[in-house]
C-alpha cells in the first residue's frame, strides 16, 4: 500500500514525460483508469499550449532575433529584395512632388483672390472642388466667412494637411471676370498650372481703377438717386441725403486707418445722420444705401438653402446684428436731437408726410426723372463695384430691365408684395444666366447691380421704424431686420428658381459663377 501511494503507475509517469517545455505539440491527452477515459481534441492542445500563452515575451524575441539575422544576412549578402533606385527615378519623384506642391499652391492663391474680389460665398467650395479635381487634386474646403480651410488628401501615404486661408471680401467685378476666364482656361486643359500661378500674380499686382477719393463722390450719387427713386424725396432732400454720404464716405476712409474706429464706425456715422436728417425717411435712410445688408442677407438665406449651414448662419447672424445697430443708431441720433433741441415736435410735415408714404409708384417728384435716376445709378454702382467702362451697356442693361420690371408689378399690375418680391430677382437672373450662356463672360457683376435696385425699393415695409411713433430702440432695430430678412428671401428664392432654368443639371467644364 505504501509502494502504490508514493509511486504513480508506469502509463502516467511516461504521460508527464510528454508535457516538457522541449515538445509541446503532443498527442492527445489521455488518462488510463478503470472508470474514465477523457479525450480532448488536438486543435484545442495546439491553442493552449502556444508559445503566447505559455511565455508572453516569447514570440516578440523570437520576431527580434529573426529580424537581427535578417537584417545581418542582407548586410553581407550582394542580393536585395528592393530594386536601386537609380538618379532618373529619384528626378521622376522631385518632380512628381514638385508639380503637386504647385497645383496645391495654386489653389490657395485661387482661394485667396475669389474671396477678395467678391465671388459670391455659396459658389466658393463648389468652385475650388471643381478646379481642384481638373487638377487631379485630392482636397477638401469648408468656407466660413473671411475664412477658407484647405485639406489636402495623400490617400498613398494615409496624410492630410489642412490650411487656413484668411481674407476679407471685398468688391472688384473687372478682377473676378479675369480670374473667371483663366478658371475655363484650366478648366478646358489649354493653360497650365504654372502659367496660371503667373497670371494670379499678375491680376493681383494690376493697380486699382477707380482711386479711393473717388468714393465720397459715388456714395453721393447713389444716395442722390435713391432719395428720389425710392423714398419719396424732393431734390432738396435728395441734396442733404448726398452730402450726409459725403461725409460717410470721409468717415469710412478715416475709421479704415485707425483701428480703434472700426468697431464702432457704423453705429457713430448713424447716430451723425440721424441728428442732422430733418426729413427723416429720404435724408436719413438714403444716406446710408451703401451699406444696407440686403446683398450679406441674400447671400446668406443662399447658403442656407444650398445647405452651407456654417457659413449661413454665421453671417445670417452678422446681418441681423448689422442691422439692428443701424437701426439702433439712426434713432439716438433723431432722439439725442430732441434731447437738445424740445422744441421740435414730432409731427411731420406735409412733404414728410408723403415721403413716409412713398412707394415705386407714389414719389414727390415727376416720374419722368426716372429716366435719368435709374441709369445714373447703375454708373454709380458701376465705379463701386469696379468694373470698367466696356461691361457697362450690360450692366446697366440688366438693371434698368429689374427695375423695369418692378415698377410694372408695382404701379400698372398691383401685384402682391410677395410676387413683387419675387418676380424682379427672376428677371435679373434669368438675363444674367442667359447672357453668360450665349457669350461666355461673367455676368455675375450685371445681375448684382440690379439686386442693389430691388433691396432699397422692397423695404417700405421697414420705413414706419424711423417715423418717431416708438421709443423702444430694440423693437425698431428688431423691425428693421425683420423687414430685410423678408424682402432678401424674395430675392433668393427669384434668383434661384432662375439659375434652375438655365442650368438644371449645373456646367460640365467651367464651374458657375452667378447666384
Amino acid at each position: 500500500m505504501a509502494e502504490s501511494s508514493t509511486s504513480a503507475p508506469a502509463s502516467i509517469r511516461d504521460d508527464r514525460s510528454i508535457y516538457s517545455h522541449e515538445n509541446l505539440s503532443a498527442p492527445a491527452l489521455q488518462f488510463s483508469d478503470s472508470t474514465t477515459s477523457l479525450k480532448r481534441p488536438r486543435a484545442w492542445l495546439k491553442n493552449v499550449s502556444s508559445s503566447s500563452h505559455l511565455v508572453p515575451s516569447l514570440e516578440k524575441r523570437k520576431r527580434e532575433t529573426s529580424s537581427r539575422t535578417k537584417a545581418r544576412a542582407s548586410v553581407f549578402t550582394t542580393s536585395s529584395q528592393f530594386e536601386r533606385v537609380t538618379v532618373e527615378d529619384r528626378v521622376r519623384i522631385a518632380f512628381e512632388i514638385a508639380n503637386i506642391l504647385q497645383r496645391q499652391e495654386f489653389l490657395r492663391k485661387l482661394t485667396k483672390a475669389l474671396m477678395l474680389y467678391g465671388c459670391p460665398a455659396h459658389r466658393l467650395e463648389y468652385i475650388l472642388k471643381h478646379v481642384a479635381d481638373t487638377l487631379k487634386v485630392d482636397a477638401e474646403f469648408v468656407y466660413m466667412p473671411n475664412v477658407m480651410l484647405m485639406t489636402f488628401v495623400d490617400t498613398e501615404m494615409h496624410t492630410t494637411e489642412t490650411h487656413f486661408v484668411p481674407q476679407s471680401s471685398g468688391f472688384d467685378m473687372h478682377k473676378l471676370g479675369e480670374i473667371y476666364r483663366l478658371e475655363k482656361l484650366v478648366g478646358h486643359g489649354e493653360v497650365t498650372v504654372d502659367e496660371a500661378l503667373g497670371f494670379l500674380d499678375k491680376v493681383a499686382n494690376d493697380p486699382q481703377f477707380y482711386p479711393l477719393w473717388l468714393n465720397p463722390f459715388i456714395y453721393a450719387t447713389l444716395s442722390l438717386c435713391g432719395s428720389v427713386m425710392f423714398y419719396g424725396g424732393r431734390w432738396k432732400e435728395a441734396g442733404l441725403s448726398a452730402g450726409l454720404a459725403m461725409f460717410f464716405a470721409v468717415y469710412e476712409l478715416f475709421s479704415g486707418r485707425f483701428w480703434g474706429f472700426q468697431p464702432i464706425w457704423e453705429i457713430t456715422v448713424c447716430i451723425i445722420i440721424g441728428f442732422f436728417g430733418f426729413c427723416f425717411i429720404p435724408t436719413a435712410f438714403a444716406s446710408f444705401i451703401v451699406i444696407l445688408p440686403g446683398y450679406s442677407i441674400a447671400t446668406a438665406i443662399i447658403e442656407l438653402v444650398s445647405r452651407q449651414l456654417v457659413s449661413g448662419v454665421v453671417r445670417t447672424g452678422y446681418a441681423i446684428i448689422y442691422s439692428f445697430l443701424l437701426g439702433y443708431g439712426i434713432s439716438m441720433g433723431s432722439a439725442l436731437y430732441m434731447t437738445i433741441d424740445p422744441s421740435t415736435t414730432m409731427e411731420p410735415s406735409a412733404d414728410c408726410e408723403l415721403a413716409a408714404n412713398a412707394n415705386t409708384c407714389i414719389v414727390a417728384e415727376s416720374q419722368y426723372y426716372h429716366f435719368l435716376t435709374v441709369p445714373l445709378f447703375a454708373v454709380a454702382y458701376c465705379q463701386l463695384l469696379r468694373t470698367r467702362l466696356p461691361r457697362w451697356p450690360t450692366i446697366i442693361f440688366v438693371a434698368v430691365c429689374g427695375f423695369a420690371v418692378n415698377w410694372l408689378l408695382s404701379c400698372l399690375a398691383g401685384a402682391p408684395q410677395q410676387v413683387i418680391q419675387v418676380v424682379p430677382a427672376f428677371t435679373v437672373g434669368l438675363i444674367g444666366n442667359i447672357l453668360t450662356k450665349l457669350t461666355g463672360k461673367m455676368s455675375f457683376d450685371a445681375v448684382l447691380t440690379a439686386i442693389f435696385y430691388l433691396v432699397p425699393g422692397r423695404l417700405k415695409a421697414a420705413i414706419g421704424i424711423f417715423g418717431g411713433q416708438s421709443n423702444e430702440y430694440g423693437s425698431q432695430g428688431a423691425s428693421f431686420a425683420l423687414s430685410m430678412i423678408e424682402t432678401c428671401i424674395g430675392i433668393a428664392v427669384g434668383l434661384c428658381i432662375a439659375n434652375l432654368m438655365v442650368y438644371p443639371k449645373g456646367a460640365q467644364r467651367t464651374p458657375l459663377m452667378n447666384f
